[in-house]
């Protein structure tokens, strides 16, 4: 939610701790454009993969929520980084040809029988990862804030999570006004 916060402000609507049986938590962000490119990719790759990387900078290391079944954040960013690559057009050392729609049943497949298209994948998934993580490092104080809201009440509202990753004290006014000045 952080992540997604600071690449679009306002993109986070809900933040909840649980999503239901067996799930580490869910985050409800307002739709990307309809026209993707590269850029909103690489903010989706970042959004999807910075639930591991919040674990990894506050646990010490990834869980099992970092990954799993096709529904899972890690399974939704390989699916989105082979799309860009093989049918999208919005890879980078791929030429440009379509290869068709990957599923998440013809992905795996896909990527094993072409190892130049998972090595980007893998290239894609690794940047978004380490810059989720940068991200998350740099705001460091608003995770930890944003997880202590969340153990408190398991769901943050989009004003707050404003709230808590850009608190009031931290927020910049401008140069101080006259009445302000010491005399």
């Amino acid at each position: 939610a952080v992540v997604g916060w600071l690449d679009r402000p306002g993109s986070v609507v809900r933040l909840s701790l649980s999503a239901g049986p067996d799930a580490g938590g869910m985050v409800r962000s307002v739709a990307d454009d309809a026209l993707v490119t590269r850029t909103g990719i690489e903010r989706s790759l970042r959004r999807l993969l910075a639930g591991r990387a919040a674990e990894e900078l506050i646990l010490g290391e990834p869980s099992s929520g970092a990954g799993g079944p096709e529904e899972s954040d890690l399974a939704k960013a390989t699916l989105l980084a082979t799309r860009a690559v093989t049918s999208l057009g919005l890879g980078g050392t791929q030429p440009l040809v379509w290869r068709g729609e990957p599923t998440a049943a013809s992905m795996s497949q896909m990527l094993a029988l072409q190892p130049a298209i998972a090595k980007e994948v893998h290239g894609m998934l690794a940047e978004a990862h380490q810059r989720a993580r940068e991200m998350l490092e740099e705001h460091r104080p608003a995770l930890v804030r944003v997880a202590r809201a969340l153990l408190e009440r398991e769901t943050v509202e989009g004003e707050e999570l404003a709230a808590l990753i850009t608190p009031p004290d931290v927020l910049d006014d401008g140069p101080p006004k006259a009445k302000d000045a010491p005399r």
